[in-house]
């Protein structure tokens, strides 16, 4: 067994490794749905 503030240690890594993923999914998500916007907007134009 891990003493617990090894374990503790860990678990905030990894909770700090999952909210920069986040932030990262978050701003890929936002640069894509911009790009789908225009491309719907200019269809649109057509």
């Amino acid at each position: 067994m891990k003493p617990t503030d090894d374990i503790k240690n860990e678990l905030d890594e990894i909770l700090k490794k999952l909210d920069e993923a986040e932030k990262e999914f978050t701003a890929k998500m936002k640069e894509f749905n911009l790009a789908e916007n225009s491309k719907k907007e200019e269809q649109a134009v057509e």
